[in-house]
């Protein structure tokens, strides 16, 4: 029962998956991919893929993201 795995997930994995929230400030995109199986699996996240519905809010995310490329 998928209530049983969500009880019995470990702590930790829930706690990795809120750092990923910093990379959802100031867009509309959407985090999928290998990040989330790096978490699970306990290996350090490779990447994080960013989808977005349209072309205006990848637009408005590289905005945003843009200047902080080189800190």
């Amino acid at each position: 029962m998928l209530t049983d795995y969500i009880l019995d997930a470990p702590i930790s994995n829930f706690i990795k998956i809120r750092q990923l929230d910093k990379y959802m400030i100031g867009h509309n995109g959407y985090i999928a991919g290998g990040a989330f199986k790096n978490i699970f699996n306990n290996e350090k996240i490779k990447d994080v893929d960013i989808f977005f519905e349209n072309e205006k809010d990848y637009i408005v995310a590289n905005d945003y993201f843009h200047p902080m490329r080189n800190i």
